[in-house]
This record gives structure tokens, C-alpha cells and sequence, in this order.
């Protein structure tokens, strides 16, 4: 993720383009949230069928950058998983969706974007491939839908 971060990539990847340097007063630029855990209470739908309800779990957030509304929520993976695990982007998005749902928030947070990103090493190339997603019914997981993908290829 440092990598990523340090190189300018999410915020292309989000954004378009880098607006960390763009002509804007420092309170209104790009905020970068590190690595943490927190405990937070979820309730979720896996579709119609079942419901769950998360007391005082623990979730890990790789990365969180938050501009001018949006907020994208990193997880990270050195290596080619061989599998994706939803929740582990979709926790942290319900999170934010939950902070979102208080009064102060709601005109503040306008979208959130889970991006999942791979690195890895290819005959001495290192690659940073990322996928963007995001769920259509926030209180449901099984409602993900893909925004777009990208890959970064770094150069020595």
C-alpha cells in the first residue's frame, strides 16, 4: 500500500488524476487515513434469505483516503490470492455507510468506493492491479458491484 500511496496511484485510480499537488488550500486536499482496527456493531442482509448482526467486532481498514465526498477504502494483498473474500472490503465500507447515516455525515459522505489491490512480481515487473467496487443496497453483501479495474505496471 505504501508503495501505491507514495507513487500517486490510488489517487489516480479514484480520481482521475493526482489532486494531492492541485491549487488547493491544505484543509481541502486529499486526507490519507493509515492502517488501523476499530470495533464497530454491523447488520447485514446475504440477500433476502438471512440476515446478520455483528456485535463489537473487530475490522481492519489497509487505507482510507476521503475527498471532497468521496471515500475509498483500500485492502491490500501481496501476491495472487487464489480467492477474494467480499467481507474483507465490504465491512469497511458498511462502516463508513454507517457514519454516513448520521445526520452531521449525510451531506458530507456522497459515495463510498472498496478497491482491492494486488501486487505482484512478474519475471522481474512488478505489477499493482486494482478493482473498484461498490454495493448497490448498502445493507446488503451479496448487492457488489463492479465500478472498474486498472493496472499499474512499476517501473526500476
Amino acid at each position: 500500500m505504501s508503495v501505491a500511496n507514495n507513487q500517486r496511484i490510488l489517487h489516480h485510480f479514484l480520481f482521475g488524476k493526482d489532486k494531492e499537488f492541485d491549487d488547493i488550500e491544505i484543509p481541502h486536499r486529499p486526507k490519507t487515513y493509515f492502517p488501523h482496527r476499530t470495533k464497530t456493531s454491523l447488520e447485514y442482509r446475504f440477500g433476502n434469505d438471512s440476515k446478520l448482526i455483528l456485535k463489537n467486532i473487530q475490522i481492519e481498514i489497509d487505507l482510507t483516503i476521503e475527498f471532497e465526498g468521496t471515500i475509498g477504502v483500500f485492502e491490500a494483498k501481496n501476491g495472487t490470492p487464489d480467492s477474494f473474500s467480499i467481507y474483507q472490503v465490504y465491512h469497511p465500507f458498511l462502516y463508513y455507510h454507517n457514519i454516513k447515516q448520521k445526520p452531521e455525515m449525510s451531506r458530507k459522505v456522497k459515495e463510498i468506493i472498496c478497491t482491492y489491490v494486488v501486487k505482484n512480481i512478474e519475471e522481474e515487473i512488478t505489477k499493482l492491479r486494482l478493482w473498484a467496487y461498490t454495493f448497490e443496497n448498502p445493507t446488503d453483501i451479496t448487492s457488489i458491484k463492479f465500478i472498474k479495474s486498472a493496472c499499474y505496471i512499476l517501473k526500476k
